[in-house]
């Protein structure tokens, strides 16, 4: 069955929507579009010495290279697209052979005989076959197995239909096929292994395959090699309820909804399929699309979701193993653990912690996930055990509590007020974050100081005192390339600074100020004319140094080490970049515009020069 079929088998009972398409084609990293599944095969195939291919140049079949001689066999398949499955599933303990199609289309009937014929050849006693309800794919199974059953090999099918955004329907179309299908191989595949009989093994698979439940979210469809882009899901909208080939979805909302959002509607939508309170084996399936942070992100809404919902769930598994293409989308799938598989002596939780050598079967938790998994281990960490300071040495000036709450505001809104001007500069030479880094890096050290002047209460700060919370608290929040070396500068300034008196204030400030960029220098490898944040912070140090010299006051040497700031942070407009991201990108992308951390330098040391009162 081709992609256009299924749209139309489904939208029909959905109530159409029309499927808008650009006409431009999306970008794969492929050769031969005709030709790209059986590339892809021959390409997975290169890291599994334990499976190989039938040599035929139309059937797209991947099998065991040992097969379970005497025992069930177990065989699914289907359109390509959705890898891992089903290629990636076959070995010891799930699959004995994948009958995969073109992309998004059933395999031919021949295709699926061929893989029975080797099996039958192999001395396999019998074999299930586990299909995804699909037109086109339960056709093309069921087929060969009527064949192979008339050929004197027993052959039994399973449709697993765990759409559960979908209604019965009157007709004999049923639902739609998900990552269900996954737990049916597995549970199945244990008992095959185990030496069960045909008849207890798809007993088994039945039941699993009639109580496991689906339901999918994405925020975009997927890209098609070959065909034009998809726009149904552009913009603002997300699509509950959809299928794996691109089919619209059940629900069609106009808003990208968050990862809690998302959790809510896929849980309300599953539990009226599957009881409350119920234990369950759970996967959550990333699409295809979802990076690393968001199927965490999503993992930890869904779980949460479905514990306060009162599901108890005994094995977790995370993984993209039915995709989508690039669907930037997840689905969840339950499964209840206490259902009967039939005449077998296993276990439904002993078939799914079963050995497998399939490596992409994820690993699962063993035992209950209850609320103390989503906790943190917190200790209590010791003080730097650092050399006692005599009394004459310790700080003696405390800044007034009023002056510092001053700075640190200003200082926070110039920094998320210049966020996209930052960025646009970063974009010249890296990925365009470093706006919203040191906003981080602006709102985490004005939190640390607020913290630290409530427990003063009014006694104001020493500037040692204020560099250190800053320091510690840029480090607990701020993370990338600016954060480390921000909080590492204001480490080093704290301790600098903590023989700074009321008489050589300004003095031992700068020291201590010369000692912490140092120090920088010396573990991020640049120096002045670089292209970094020092070709604003050292010309600001040294006008500092020149008008405090001169005698003039607080508010004067920092209004002069701000002016020489944004001097030094235009002048890198004109350097070439010796460290940092703007390395690795050409000159010409850098050239005529200013590095983006030395004017976050200047932004904050300016907001600060004017927090000064003039005296």
């Amino acid at each position: 069955m081709t992609e256009r079929e299924r749209e139309k088998e489904t939208s029909g009972r959905r109530g159409a929507r029309p499927i808008i398409k650009d006409e431009r084609s999306s970008k794969m990293l492929l050769n031969d579009i005709q030709n790209c599944v059986t590339e892809a095969i021959d390409g997975y195939l290169l890291t599994r010495s334990d499976l190989c291919r039938l040599d035929d140049p139309i059937a797209k079949v991947v099998l065991r290279s040992a097969l379970p001689e005497g025992k069930v066999s177990l065989v699914s398949g289907g359109g390509a697209g959705h890898e891992p499955a089903h290629i990636g599933l076959v070995g010891a303990g799930m699959l004995s052979a994948a009958v995969s199609g073109d992309v998004f289309s059933s395999p031919p009937t021949d295709s699926v005989l061929k893989a029975l014929r080797v099996l039958q050849s192999g001395k396999c006693c019998g074999c299930l076959l586990v299909v995804k309800n699909y037109t086109g794919d339960k056709l093309a199974f069921s087929s060969a197995a009527e064949i192979a059953n008339r050929n004197g090999f027993p052959c039994e099918v399973v449709l697993v239909s765990d759409d559960v955004s979908m209604e019965e329907s009157d007709g004999i179309t049923g639902k739609r096929g998900l990552a269900g299908v996954v737990l049916v191989h597995k549970i199945a595949g244990a008992l095959a292994d185990a030496g069960e009989s045909l008849a207890v093994v798809s007993e088994a698979a039945r039941r699993v395959g009639a109580a496991v439940c689906t339901v999918g979210a994405s925020l975009s469809c997927c890209n098609v090699p070959g065909l034009p882009r998809s726009t149904r899901l552009d913009g603002e909208r997300t699509e509950i309820g959809l299928g794996i080939h691109g089919e619209a979805g059940k629900y069609l909302i106009e808003k990208t909804l968050s990862a809690k959002e998302v959790a809510e509607q896929l849980v309300n939508i599953i539990s009226r399929r599957c009881l409350r309170g119920t234990r369950v084996a759970a996967i959550l399936n990333n699409l295809g699309g979802l990076s690393g942070v968001e199927i965490g992100v999503i993992t930890k809404e869904l779980v949460t979701k479905l514990q306060e919902e009162g599901f108890i769930i005994i094995r977790l598994y995370v993984a993209p193993i039915v995709t989508s293409f690039d669907a930037k989308g997840v689905s969840l799938t339950l499964l209840p653990i206490d259902i009967s598989l039939g005449a077998t002596k296993m276990s439904l939780i002993e078939a799914l912690d079963a050995h497998t050598d399939v490596p992409h079967w994820p690993l699962s938790t063993k035992g209950t996930l209850d609320g103390v998994c989503m906790k943190a281990m917190i200790k209590t960490l010791p003080s730097w055990d650092s050399q006692p300071l005599t009394s004459e040495s310790l700080d003696t000036l405390k800044i007034n509590p009023a002056s510092i709450s001053k700075a640190i505001d200003m200082i926070e809104k110039a920094l998320k007020d210049s966020s996209s001007a930052i960025d646009e500069l970063d974009a010249f030479a890296g990925d365009g974050d470093a706006g919203e880094t040191m906003t981080r890096v602006g709102s985490a050290s004005a939190e640390g100081v607020r913290n630290e002047l409530a427990r003063a209460q009014g006694q104001g700060l020493t500037l040692s005192k204020i560099f250190e919370v800053a320091a510690i608290s840029i480090g607990q929040q701020a993370g990338g390339t600016s954060g480390v070396l921000y909080s590492l500068m204001l480490n080093i300034a704290s301790s600098a600074t903590r023989s700074v008196g009321t008489l050589n204030f300004m003095e031992g400030s700068l020291n201590g100020i010369e000692v912490a960029l140092n120090a920088v220098q010396r573990v991020g490898g640049a120096k002045s004319g670089d292209r970094t944040f020092l070709d604003a912070l050292f010309p600001a140090l040294f006008a500092a140094r020149t008008a405090n010299s001169n005698g003039l006051n607080v508010k004067e040497v920092m209004t002069a080490a701000a002016e020489a700031a944004r001097n030094g942070a235009s002048a890198t407009s004109t350097m070439t970049p010796r460290a940092g991201r703007a390395t690795y990108v050409p000159v010409d992308n850098v050239l005529g515009n200013e590095d983006a951390g030395a004017f976050a330098a200047s932004v904050w040391l300016t907001a600060l020069a004017s927090s000064i009162e003039e005296h």
